[in-house]
């Protein structure tokens, strides 16, 4: 078989049967075993040549054997084959923390059935397991291991990453799993397969779980802040964040005494996460971690926001809320040139910013000019060099955002 080895890379797969042999009881019996036949074309790549090729894989009492057989005319070393033969040590079963019908029938020794199953990766989401597929697993599965949805997102940007292919969750499920499974039993030094299949991804669903993977993987913080409701405070904690890049960035003045933001920052992993937060708390800021909060991931986190309150505006000499959409280029340092530029006399009342992942970088800013110092905010304007459009009388803002005067109504 050495010289298989040189010269020959598969073209494709031209056929595929399969069969399993089980016993009344479900059992796999003697002689008995899951298999599977593909026939391969290869190609000979310095002579152009191709010839069938026959692959036998089957598993059997933990054991992978794949019968190799090659026989062309083409080839100069003839009719070959190979048998290679690998031990398992141990079979572990992955399944997703809301889907685990095959993990509690296991533990309970019979089969049970799930009220509610999670849909997420729809391929293994099922409320009972069957009752062949049970009995197979109670004989060859050592363990099982549950993932979550975040841990899934993650392994498919782990394949993405490595092929440039995109896994349905699914497909990436056992790859979450052996991750799972390494940090649960420290493992190294071991040979792992995780077996990968399913690539029916919904291009909608690509931007959840691009927005779930870097919270799973400890690369993305999400915090909640309070900081004075004062001139400087925002630019002071701005700071604090050091070279790390901001994600997401939501506040609405709400209370005139203290503002909460809503904000998302890259982290290096969890160490550098509780740093963060660390030196947040220090400077005297309360902070509040929502990483793993579900509600604040999954819906609060584009909740923020409301209607200035009444009396906050022009009636209390802060001057008239102006509503601005910026555009600059998204690189660090370019949102703290921004704030750093802010009159200290301006207050913000809103600031939305989100990082989309493309080149240029979209807030959204609304702050109080007193109206003695209109012309230095249009200077301001001018010299910032970024794009921008006054949006102060966009009927949506009016209808969602202004200050609270009357009753607004839609047309």
């Amino acid at each position: 078989m050495a010289g298989l080895e040189v010269g020959l890379e598969v073209e494709g797969v031209v056929g595929v049967g399969s069969h399993l042999g089980l016993d009344p009881t479900g059992q796999l019996g003697e002689g008995q075993q899951l298999a599977a036949h593909l026939q391969v074309a290869l190609v000979d790549e310095h002579r152009g040549n191709r010839a069938a090729t026959d692959i036998q894989l089957c598993f059997e009492h933990k054991t992978f054997r794949a019968t190799i057989r090659v026989g062309s005319e083409f080839f100069d070393f003839g009719d070959h084959e190979q048998l290679v033969e690998q031990v398992v040590d141990a079979l572990v079963g992955v399944e997703p923390t809301d889907a685990d019908a095959m993990t509690r029938s296991l533990q309970q020794g019979k089969r049970v059935r799930l009220d509610q199953v999670g849909l997420f990766a729809d391929g293994v989401a099922v409320r009972e397991v069957g009752e062949l597929t049970f009995a197979l697993a109670r004989q060859t599965v050592d363990a099982m291991v549950t993932v979550d949805t975040d841990a899934i997102c993650a392994a498919i940007k782990d394949v993405f990453g490595d092929t440039r292919s995109i896994l349905e969750p699914a497909g990436a499920l056992a790859i979450a799993g052996l991750k799972a499974d390494v940090e649960r039993r420290g493992l190294s030094g071991k040979q792992l397969v995780a077996v990968a299949c399913g690539a029916n991804m919904n291009f909608d669903r690509l931007r959840f779980v691009a927005e779930r993977t870097e919270i799973s993987e400890d690369k993305e913080a999400m915090l909640a802040v309070e900081i004075p409701e004062a001139p400087g405070s925002l630019r002071q904690f701005c700071t604090l964040l050091g070279t790390r890049n901001l994600t997401e960035f939501s506040y609405r003045l709400a209370d005139p005494r203290r503002a909460h933001i809503f904000v998302g920052v890259q982290t290096s992993g969890t160490s550098d996460e509780q740093d963060l937060i660390h030196d947040v708390r220090a400077a005297g800021f309360p902070c509040l971690d929502l990483s793993n909060d579900e509600l604040a991931k999954l819906h609060l986190r584009h909740m923020v926001g409301g209607r200035l309150p009444r009396g906050a505006g022009e009636t209390n000499g802060a001057g008239r809320e102006l509503l601005y959409r910026f555009e600059f280029p998204e690189r660090p340092g370019a949102l703290m040139r921004f704030l750093t530029s802010l009159h200290s006399n301006w207050n913000i009342s809103i600031f939305h910013y989100r990082n989309h992942g493309a080149d240029v970088g979209r807030i959204v800013v609304g702050v109080q000019v007193p109206p003695a110092e209109m012309a230095d905010w249009e200077d301001f304007l001018e010299g910032l060099g970024y794009h921008c459009v006054n949006e102060s009388n966009n009927p949506a803002y009016n209808l969602f955002l202004g200050e609270v005067a009357g009753e607004p109504c839609v047309g």
